[in-house]
């Protein structure tokens, strides 16, 4: 089986051995572009533009040429039980062949986040959360990490919103199962990736102290004020002061699944609660917002043409 790794270290393996020839840079670029937008044929014009334009057209020609030898040389090589079928080369067009079998880490990232979009992460079934999970743990590294072309930063951002947004689910979902650890382990590898992702901040902040660790909460607020200082010199929203301030004043009101709903009291002592309440419900109402928001962003950007 033919399986390819464009996420971090490159690599390209056939039954678990790995297929030598493909070190040059524009050979993996070349195969990369194809792979990511493997549902169309592309012209030898446009692999020049968007792999080779620095170059001039004779050197750009020269480079596509060599790139197409080297691939068809190491994936179609003489051994036949090394052939694969998966490049279709003529003198115009390249393309991924429609009838090749290959596995692709970015394929499968794409795809688990096609099924569980639109679906927060309280909802997702644990068959759905298990998949979600095996998917994130295939981004180890971003796209082509020493590829700095155009169209590699495009991609390598596109794909860095769909692991976002699948690890925000995997975070909402092992909230909602009680598994605090874990989703505050969710909450720190967003962290890693975008240290001033605020609503992970606040997220972080209220699960700490549901997993009874309020000095965590607090010192992840500072965290939050120190992130959003240094790369977007901004201070902290006001959901988020107002959270900080809850779990500073140890307000913050917990959910008690085993408790009875009651109404609150029309007396003056149920106000502080009160508030409290509106407080966080406007904290997560924020979120929801956010996240719908960064939802539509992606969705617009995978309808949109390919450049």
């Amino acid at each position: 089986m033919l399986q390819i790794h464009l996420l971090s270290k490159f690599s390209v393996t056939i039954d678990d051995r790995d297929v030598t020839g493909l070190e040059a840079s524009k050979a993996q670029e070349t195969l990369a572009y194809l792979l990511i937008h493997r549902q169309r044929p592309h012209s030898r014009e446009v692999l020049i533009d968007q792999i080779w334009g620095d170059y001039t057209k004779d050197q750009a020609q020269k480079g596509l040429r060599q790139a197409l030898w080297q691939l068809q040389n190491a994936l179609h090589g003489q051994d036949s039980n090394l052939h694969t079928g998966l490049l279709q080369v003529d003198t115009t067009w390249v393309q991924i062949s429609v009838t090749s079998q290959f596995w692709l880490d970015i394929a499968v990232l794409e795809e688990c986040y096609e099924r569980v979009q639109g679906i927060r992460g309280q909802l997702l079934t644990a068959d759905q959360a298990a998949a979600v999970t095996d998917a994130v743990q295939l981004y180890q590294g971003d796209l082509l990490e020493t590829c700095y072309q155009d169209w590699c930063l495009i991609e390598r951002e596109r794909l860095q919103h769909i692991d976002l947004s699948l690890l925000d689910k995997l975070m909402e979902y092992e909230e909602t199962q009680g598994n605090y650890e874990k989703a505050c382990a969710y909450g720190e590898q967003i962290l890693r990736h975008d240290r001033a992702r605020e609503q992970t901040h606040r997220r972080l902040m209220r699960l700490y102290c549901l997993a009874g660790d309020r000095t965590a909460a607090l010192r992840q607020y500072e965290a939050c004020v120190v992130a959003l200082a240094t790369e977007l010199a901004v201070k902290p929203a006001k959901q988020t002061e107002a959270l900080y301030q809850a779990i500073k004043a140890d307000t913050l009101a917990y959910p008690s699944p085993a408790a009875s709903p009651t109404p609150p009291s029309a007396t003056p002592t149920s106000l502080p609660s009160l508030l409290n309440h509106l407080q966080q419900v406007q904290v997560a109402l924020a979120d929801l917002q956010r996240n719908v928001a960064q939802d539509i962003q992606l969705l617009e950007s995978l309808l949109s043409p390919s450049r």
